[in-house]
C-alpha cells in the first residue's frame, strides 16, 4: 500500500496545549483541548499511483489531543473526469482514524478499487467538525491514479507473420494479479533487419509493446499497436493492429494451448479511414510465453 508521508512537526504540536484563551473572565486561561484535536499537514497532497491489485494508499493525520478518541469517522469524496466536468465515483471506502496509543500521528486508509486504469481520480479527505484542532486543516486533496505491477516472465517468441514472417524472442510481462501480459519491443529488431522487406513503407520505429489481456470465457484481446509501418511510404498513414471489438466483429485472438496464443488483427490506418481485415484469419501472430 502507498503511504503518503508528509510531517510537518508544527502542525503536529500545534494543538499540545500552548494556546492560551483570551476571555474576559479569565485571561490567560490555559487553553484545555475538548476533542481529538485532528488535522491535516496540508490541504493538498503530492500525487500517488496506486497497484492495481491493491489498491490503497494512507494519508496521515496529526491528533493534538494524543488521550482522546475521534467522535466521527472521516468522510471521503472521489471524482473523476467526465466530458469537460468531473462526477463522482462511487464504491471507494475509507478507514476510520487509526492511531497507536497516545501517539500523536496516525491515519486513514483509502481505497480506490473502482477507479479505472489510466484515469486520474480527485480524492478528497475530510474531518469531521466535532475533531477538528482549532485552526486546523479540515480537508486534504490528492490526485490518484491506478497502475499495474509488471513483472518479467522471463524470454518467450514473437512470430508477425502477415508483417514480417521472422520468430524473434521477446520479453514477456505480466500485470501482478492479473491475467494481462505484455510483449516488449516486438518489432526492434524486424524494423532493424526489414525483414518484411517493406522498403520505403518502413517506419524508424513501432510500439514499445504489445499488450494484451485473457477475458470472460478464455478469449484475448489485446489493445490498438502500432506496427512500424507507413501505408505506402507516406509518414502520415501509419499502419496499426485493432482487435475485432473495436469494430463490432468476434475474432480468432485465442489461446491455443497453456503457453501459445495467437492474434487475428484488423489493420486499420486511421489517417485513411480504412484497413483490411484480418480478425477470422488463424497464424496471423504467434505469440510463446517463456
Amino acid at each position: 500500500m502507498k503511504y503518503i508521508k508528509k510531517i510537518t512537526w508544527g502542525l503536529a504540536l500545534l494543538m499540545t496545549g500552548c494556546l492560551v484563551a483570551c476571555d474576559t473572565d479569565q485571561e490567560g486561561a490555559i487553553y484545555q483541548p475538548q476533542n481529538a484535536e485532528l488535522t491535516f499537514s496540508s490541504s493538498s497532497l503530492d500525487p500517488v499511483a496506486v497497484p492495481a491489485n491493491a489498491p490503497e494508499f494512507k494519508v496521515e493525520v496529526f491528533r493534538g489531543n494524543a488521550a482522546a478518541t475521534p467522535s466521527v469517522q472521516p468522510s471521503l469524496k472521489v471524482t473523476v473526469p467526465y466530458n469537460d466536468s468531473s462526477v463522482e465515483l462511487s464504491g471507494c471506502t475509507i478507514s476510520n482514524y487509526q492511531f497507536d496509543e497516545n501517539a500523536n500521528i496516525g491515519y486513514v486508509t483509502v481505497n480506490v478499487t473502482p477507479l479505472e486504469i489510466g484515469v486520474i481520480a480527485t480524492v478528497t479527505v475530510t474531518i469531521g467538525d466535532s475533531d477538528l484542532s482549532v485552526g486546523g486543516i479540515q480537508s486534504t486533496t490528492v490526485k490518484v491514479n491506478k497502475e499495474y505491477n509488471w513483472q518479467s516472465l522471463g524470454k518467450g517468441t514473437y512470430t508477425d507473420n502477415w508483417g514480417w514472417g521472422i520468430t524473434y524472442n521477446v520479453e514477456i510481462m505480466k500485470a501482478e494479479g492479473f491475467e494481462r501480459y505484455r510483449i516488449m519491443d516486438p518489432y526492434g529488431e524486424s524494423i532493424i533487419n526489414d525483414d518484411g522487406e517493406w522498403g520505403d513503407w518502413l517506419a524508424p520505429e513501432a510500439c514499445p509493446y504489445v499488450e494484451f489481456a485473457t477475458v470472460d470465457g478464455g478469449a484475448i484481446e489485446f489493445e490498438p499497436f502500432y506496427l512500424g509501418l507507413y501505408y505506402q511510404g507516406d509518414s502520415s498513414a501509419k499502419v496499426y493492429a485493432y482487435p475485432g471489438w473495436a469494430f463490432g466483429i468476434t475474432d480468432k485472438s485465442m489461446w491455443l494451448d497453456s503457453k501459445t496464443l495467437q492474434l487475428a488483427p484488423y489493420y486499420y490506418v486511421p489517417a485513411l479511414g480504412g484497413g483490411w481485415n484480418n480478425t477470422q484469419d488463424n497464424g496471423m501472430i504467434i505469440v510463446t510465453l517463456p
